[in-house]
């Protein structure tokens, strides 16, 4: 507990002494800090924010040697990438990015079939999932406030497309004598031997938009550098898409491929909500 209350009065200690150090003329003039630099945005700055969430843990277990102190956070969208144009002192145009372009590959050993039961003699099950996921939004920003503490609030629009899919390799051929191979459920994490095997699940196209508005605080701490965070109230729909999945077993005296469909036409979902619009943030301005 005394480390916590320390950590906040550094934190507040360093406030108090960074808006010490401002100069201005006016409630309305130019913030600038004792050595003549400009603290707050101005027209045809750019901005870039990160997540400050690693920052806040970093400082609150510094000179914590035993337990893990968890960082305050929104439940927003870590991983999203901040950036604002100012086209003057109180307003701006701005975006969020997030994207996610890769894939996971999880093996596992099973006995292999046809010898004697032996758990050194295995082959390699494996599952592969390939994600695509892209979304980005756009805003326009009011701004006001007093000094190094500022208030922003506007509207924004979004979108985002996904798809993912599963493709899976097995080691145990399927065949007619072997019917029901020794196969790895990546579900379960456990051995099994299924009278049909999945061989690809295919993701259909998804979709999700949405229009709200936002409402935040942030305070530079320094020339140009901000922390903040903001929530907001927002419209959203996202489609539920439709897949396929291709399987195989043993059918008519011969191991054959089906195709089904996954996933139900029409499915789709709407909210009007409150939300949290990003996570605590670090903005950077130049």
């Amino acid at each position: 507990m005394k480390k916590v209350i320390l950590s906040i009065a550094i934190m507040i200690g360093i406030a108090v002494a960074a808006t010490a150090q401002d100069k201005t003329v006016s409630s309305n003039a130019t913030v600038t800090n004792k050595f003549g630099h400009a603290i707050l945005p101005a027209a045809g700055d750019f901005a870039l924010g990160i997540d400050a969430v690693p920052f806040l843990k970093y400082l609150g277990n510094m000179n914590n040697n035993s337990a893990n102190i968890a960082a305050p956070s929104f439940d927003g969208f870590p991983g999203r990438i901040y950036g604002k144009y100012f086209l003057n002192e109180n307003t701006a145009v701005r975006a969020k990015l997030f994207f996610d372009f890769g894939n996971d590959r999880q093996a596992h050993t099973v006995i292999e079939d046809g010898t004697v039961l032996n758990p050194d003699k295995t082959v390699v099950d494996y599952k592969t999932v390939t994600r695509n996921e892209l979304k980005l939004s756009v805003g326009y920003e009011m701004r006001r406030g007093y000094r190094r503490l500022q208030g922003f609030y506007g509207v924004e629009a979004g979108i985002g497309i996904n798809k993912s899919d599963e493709l899976y390799k097995y080691g145990n051929v399927m065949t007619v004598a072997n019917a029901t191979p020794s196969t790895w459920d990546f579900t379960t994490n456990a051995a099994i031997n299924p009278a049909s095997r999945t061989l690809e699940k295919r993701g259909g196209f998804g979709y999700e938009v949405g229009v709200g508005g936002f409402v935040g605080l942030e305070y530079f701490f320094a020339p140009k550098m901000s922390i903040g965070g903001e929530l907001g109230v927002s419209i959203s729909g996202a489609n539920n898409p439709i897949g396929k999945q291709k399987y195989q077993k043993v059918d008519g005296g011969a191991v054959k491929e089906h195709e089904n469909r996954v996933g139900q036409a029409g499915n789709a979902n709407f909210h009007f909500k409150t939300n949290v619009g990003g996570s605590l943030f670090l903005m950077f301005h130049f």
